[in-house]
Formats: structure tokens, sequence, C-alpha cells
């Protein structure tokens, strides 16, 4: 962005700054959905990276060593995406945002195979039920 688009820029968040009630109401709209955006990107990359390494050592000394390289391989470029992504989203205001959205990053893919897993269990029940 060049010097120009710069100040212009500037002089634009001025003047909505002057019309609005709130001083700080456009910062707000600004930040809006995006507190945990980069927590998540973060944590949901540090899933695949830890996954990276445990379909790794599985791969070398578990049982299921084809398996645990293919996981490896599939992971590898996703977390590379995710983290970079996650470079790329705004940062954050809080801290506990941030740490919440790593959090529910990192356990993401776990909650989603569970609620597969609980839906199929009850799928499963109401089948037999007569």
């Amino acid at each position: 962005m060049t010097n120009d688009g710069i100040k212009s820029r500037l002089a634009e968040l001025q003047a909505e700054e002057l019309t609005n009630q709130d001083p700080g109401a456009f910062l707000i709209r600004r930040y809006q959905g995006h507190d945990v955006k980069r927590g998540f990107l973060f944590g949901l990359g540090s899933f695949f990276i830890a996954g990276v390494t445990a379909g790794a050592v599985g791969g070398l000394i578990g049982t299921s060593r084809i398996a645990g390289f293919i996981m490896a391989l599939v992971f590898m470029p996703l977390s590379v995406v995710v983290i970079r992504k996650a470079k790329s989203a705004p940062p954050h205001r809080s801290l506990q945002h941030a740490f919440t959205g790593w959090l529910l990053g990192f356990f993401a893919v776990d909650i989603a195979i569970f609620a597969v897993i609980f839906m199929a269990i009850g799928v499963a029940k109401l089948a037999t039920m007569h």
C-alpha cells in the first residue's frame, strides 16, 4: 500500500470514528468474529504437527506401519497450510481468546470424531428399537 493509500485509509477511519456514537465502535466491528480465528488455526496446526510426529513414531515403532506413514504424509502439508493461514490472520486483543481458540483448534478433530461416533451409536440404537 502506498503512502497516499495509507493516508486516505487513515482519514476514512478517522471520519468514521467521528460520526459514530462510540469512538471505538469501528475497532470492535473490525475485530468482530476474529477473536479466536488465529488461536484456532494455530491449535489446529499444532494438532496436525502432533499427528505428523505420532504417525512417524507409529510407523517406525508401532504395529500399523503403513497407516502411520500415510497419516504423517497427509498431515505434513495440512500443518504447513494451516500454520501459514494462522500467521496471516489478524492478531488477538485478548490472551484469553487466543488460548480458548487454540484449545478449540487443537481438539476440533477429536470433537468431530466423537460426534460422529455418538451419532452412529444413536442411529444404531434407533434402528434396533421396536
